[in-house]
Parts: structure tokens; C-alpha cells; sequence
């Protein structure tokens, strides 16, 4: 895929840099410029492999006396762990933090500590990527 030339044009804006060092999806934010390199790729995978995907669909697929009995099994199996595991109330969370070691309940309050500050820091980027935007839209109306 190649990029659009014009927006590395003499004069123009140049696009935000993009670190190929992290992962978008595990950070929790995305920014604008991969979201639009992202959708530009998308664009242009389906036209190559939409006739590849389509076969390999088609070969997979078991038949009708196998493949239904084991998919309910594991499909039922994936349900109940899923599910089991990320019910937990606000006071069941504090009973287990009541059974926890005293090293345990610190390691557990760094893991949220953590989280908070990503989240925290995922807010912060967002509001500044709206701040820009809306800084950005208003100067382009004077220009135009």
C-alpha cells in the first residue's frame, strides 16, 4: 500500500509520526492517523484477498455428524469460564481481597494503580486529540 503524496506536499501540514514501537490495541488508544492508515489498508486488503478468503472458508468448514457435536461442547465450555470470571460485585471483590496475603492485596492494588494511570493517560490523549481537532477546524475555516 502506499501513502497519499499530497500530504507530504512543499508547504503542507506534514501528518502525525506514528512510533512503530506500540501496539495501539494494548495501550487502549488509537491515534487519528492510524485509525485513517488503518481504514486505508482495510480498503485496500479486501480487493487481494477476498477470492483467497472465500476458498479457505469453504475447506474448513467439517461436516455436519463431526463438527456439531464438538463446536456445542466447546462453545458451552467457553461460555462458563468466560462468564464466571468477569462477574465479580464490588463486595466480592472485597471478600477476596480479604482472604488476600498482605503481599498479594499490595501486588493487587499496584495492578489497579496501573490500570487507573493508563486509563487516566488514555483520557488525556483524548481530550487533547478534541482540543486539536476543534483548534484545527476552526483555522481551517478562516484559510478557506
Amino acid at each position: 500500500m502506499l501513502l497519499p503524496v499530497s500530504e507530504y506536499a512543499p508547504g503542507a501540514t506534514l501528518p502525525a509520526h506514528l512510533s512503530p514501537f506500540v501496539d495501539n490495541r494494548a495501550e487502549g488508544y488509537t491515534p487519528a492517523r492510524a485509525q485513517a492508515l488503518m481504514e486505508m489498508q482495510q480498503a485496500a486488503a479486501p480487493e487481494v484477498v477476498s477470492g483467497e478468503a472465500h476458498t479457505a472458508s469453504t475447506e474448513e468448514q467439517p461436516s455436519d455428524d463431526e463438527g456439531s457435536e464438538q463446536g456445542e461442547d466447546s462453545v458451552s465450555a467457553e461460555e462458563n469460564t468466560v462468564a464466571g470470571s468477569g462477574t465479580l460485585t464490588a463486595e466480592q471483590r472485597k471478600r477476596a481481597q480479604m482472604v488476600m496475603s498482605k503481599k498479594q492485596k499490595r501486588l493487587y492494588e499496584k495492578m489497579q494503580h496501573g490500570i487507573k494511570a493508563k486509563q487516566t493517560a488514555i483520557r488525556k490523549l483524548e481530550t487533547r486529540r478534541a482540543a486539536h481537532e476543534s483548534k484545527g477546524k476552526g483555522a481551517r475555516s478562516v484559510k478557506a
